[in-house]
């Protein structure tokens, strides 16, 4: 099957940085598993760890603040139980290179279904598929020397995966399943609008779980989606005077909304009421940047499609409704008040290709149009990936990280307790939870709640600043070990104080807090 194919070689194309890294790791340092993105890499690792630990729901090794667990990131537990030692985190990154190659299939196939149910023409389908997967739009000319039109930001190309799924694709598994999850179940709602047979009525609502399991968010996007077509479709009957059948539609169309809905609702009652996941969600901000930015972005394509979306209503060809009805609502999507708006850019991308396909089936060239606007739209991936091979080359952190402070950790293993808490500094303290079962304080942005802890401590502590508020914080965090680098050994007095040494090596010493002096600090 050709949209198996063309995920496997995809697949294989971008998995050449993560082969480079672990041919360029040697016995200094030791290849992340990740070539961008490390910090929320490194999370997926922790969080395979945790599962392969026991752990059935969510909690993150980057807080000491109490948690009660959550439904969250189930594949990623679901896959740490299937390693077992020895070598645990290189089974992990093996068993996350599985996730993404079973994202990349979902995602093509998906995307394939997708396109499907607008175009017969296989060359329409192939291109349309490689576009929407692999393809992105204009934010190569930054790289060329057209930096001034963003403002100094960068192009959602190099850091929206939601926006062009070609950076999920190469390192974000469980958002390709989530889009490859939610075109399938568009499709099938789209042929049921269209009076086709599917296989059940309830099978596009148990796509869409299997979707919030991966990315709740995307729920979201499909049920915007589903119901404002229903809503265009019942307004144009209405208009032509036709029967509305309400029974009908909720009976053809529920599923939809009452299968994932449980999840979503719990979802999000837990959002407003556990006070870690409050914490998180206030700190987690992903805003959509100014509306230029995707105006540059989508550039031609966007022109294209308005072109497309004339000819479509000219034309009066109801098949589209949904497609014109998603492109008018993201505007309206990714400017909602909501601290992770730019998420709702999900699929549109895809909306502005099939646009494009439309547009270039009705010209008399359209197929050598099309053939060139897929080369654009692959220059920006292209640069990205090559700046991705570039940078797994350089042996530096984030990508890579020192061997001799695992080594120094693994030597102490049998003393370390499950969940002890390690406080070292930011890059360090990201990169623990991935190796071994410990808490950090600090390590991940949105997921490193702390109420009541000073962190600027943790800064002070490993930058040398001599600070009272040192001594507090080490104790209020709950600390059981410190890990600091051997070139400075900043603080050591203070860690003389409150710690004794347990382990060292040339580039690392780790401490043991004494809980007693903490006790008598209190």
């Amino acid at each position: 099957m050709w949209v198996i194919k063309i995920a496997l070689a995809l697949f294989l194309l971008t998995s050449l940085p993560f082969i480079i890294g672990a041919l360029v790791q040697d016995d200094q340092w030791l290849f992340s598993g990740f070539y961008f993105g490390v910090e929320d890499g490194n999370s997926y690792v922790a969080k395979m760890l945790n599962g392969n630990y026991g752990d059935w729901l969510f909690k993150t090794p980057y807080s000491v603040y109490p948690q009660t667990g959550f439904l969250a990131f189930l594949p990623y537990i679901l896959l740490g139980k299937l390693a077992s030692p020895p070598g645990l985190h290189a089974q992990l990154l093996v068993l996350y290179q599985f996730f993404r190659l079973l994202g990349a299939i979902v995602m093509c196939i998906g995307t394939y279904k997708f396109i499907s149910f607008y175009f017969d023409d296989i060359r329409l389908r192939r291109i349309g598929t490689i576009m929407g997967v692999a393809g992105a739009g204009f934010g190569w000319l930054y790289i060329m020397g057209w930096e001034r039109l963003w403002g100094g930001r960068i192009p959602l190309e190099f850091y929206s995966p939601e926006t062009f799924g070609f950076l999920s694709f190469m390192s974000l598994p469980h958002l390709s399943m989530a889009r490859g999850l939610l075109l399938m179940a568009l499709s099938m709602f789209l042929k049921q609008m269209d009076g086709q047979t599917v296989m059940s009525k309830w099978l596009g609502g148990a796509i869409l779980l299997m979707v919030g399991f991966c990315q709740p968010l995307t729920v979201l996007v499909g049920w915007v989606v589903i119901g404002i077509s229903i809503l265009v479709t019942l307004a144009v009957r209405v208009r032509k005077k036709q029967p509305v059948m309400l029974a009908v539609l909720i009976r053809e169309y529920a599923w939809y909304y009452l299968i994932p809905s449980p999840l979503i609702i719990y979802t999000f009652l837990k959002f407003n009421y556990d006070p870690f996941l409050s914490g998180w969600a206030s700190r987690n901000i992903i805003l959509s940047p100014p509306p230029t930015d995707y105006l540059l972005s989508y550039g031609l394509f966007l022109i294209v499609a308005i072109l497309a979306v004339i000819k479509i209503v000219k034309n009066k060809d109801r098949k589209y409704v949904a497609i014109i009805s998603w492109l008018t609502l993201v505007p309206f999507l990714i400017y909602f008040p909501y601290n992770l708006q730019r998420r709702f850019a999900e699929g549109s991308w895809l909306v502005l290709i099939v646009l494009v396909c439309y547009y270039f089936r009705e010209h008399p060239n359209g197929i050598t149009g099309l053939r060139i606007t897929l080369g654009l739209s692959l220059i920006s991936p292209l640069i990205f990936f090559a700046g991705g091979v570039i940078g797994t080359t350089n042996k530096a952190y984030p990508i890579y990280i020192e061997n001799s402070m695992v080594a120094l950790l693994e030597n102490v293993q049998q003393q370390i307790r499950a969940d002890d808490v390690v406080i070292a500094d930011y890059a360090i303290s990201n990169a623990l939870p991935a190796y071994f079962n410990v808490h950090t304080v600090v390590g991940h942005g949105p997921e490193s709640v702390n109420p009541g802890l000073d962190l600027d401590a943790n800064d002070e502590l490993f930058s040398g600043i001599s600070s009272p508020k040192i001594r507090e914080y080490i104790c209020r965090s709950g600390g059981e070990w410190v890990l600091a680098r051997s070139v400075s050994l900043p603080n050591q007095a203070v860690l003389g104080e409150c710690c004794h040494l347990i382990a060292e090596n040339e580039q690392f010493h780790l401490y043991q807090v004494n809980q007693s002096y903490c006790v008598d600090d209190e």
